[in-house]
């Protein structure tokens, strides 16, 4: 345990600040040199705001960084390992557990791929060209985003060229959404 002052705050000297901005507590030391604040249980410090930063008192969860340089947190509760160096340039992820297992990464703005359990993605100039495939039959296809899209799953079917012309299916046809040049015409029918 710590004792720390709750008088008053003279900023950016010295000063400990309860509940403020969504803060449980925040103190400082010649801010930028030291920074600390915790929310919802969860505390960081900052040697010097916002380059160094480590996660303290948590059974679960650690990180370490600097950014933005690198970076990595392990949650031992959720069973993930997320790192990056140079962010946003190169983000990685490990995710274990039973639920999803895999893989994930970026390399900004060139290349990403998803590699879990429960999907798999490939990204070429994020967000412009991906194709994502699910496990329960569901398929993606941006080819460049927002302009093509063509989506299947066991509920639903989409194929859009917008602005020129677009419909999703919903429930074998149950329900059809459509537009032509939008946002000019469009509309809903229900079965």
């Amino acid at each position: 345990n710590r004792t720390r002052l709750t008088g008053p705050a003279l900023f950016p000297i010295h000063g400990h600040l309860p509940h403020l901005a969504l803060m449980d507590d925040i103190d400082f030391t010649l801010f930028p040199f030291y920074f600390n604040y915790k929310v919802n249980g969860i505390e960081r410090v900052y040697t010097p705001w916002p380059f160094y930063s480590r996660l303290t008192e948590n059974p679960h969860l650690r990180e370490e960084g600097v950014f933005p340089l690198w970076c990595r947190q392990v949650n031992t509760k959720r069973l993930t390992d997320r790192r990056y160096a140079f962010w946003p340039f190169w983000t990685s992820a490990v995710y274990g557990g039973e639920r999803n297992p895999g893989t994930s990464f970026l390399l900004f703005p060139f290349y990403g791929e998803v590699n879990r359990s429960n999907e798999t993605q490939r990204m070429v100039l994020p967000p412009f060209f991906s194709h994502t495939v699910g496990c329960d039959g569901y398929r993606r296809l941006d080819a460049p985003w927002p302009f093509i899209q063509f989506e299947d799953s066991p509920r639903r079917h989409r194929r859009s060229l917008w602005p020129f012309v677009g419909w999703t299916d919903v429930d074998d046809g149950a329900i059809r959404r459509w537009y032509a040049l939008w946002p000019i015409f469009g509309g809903e029918t229900a079965v």
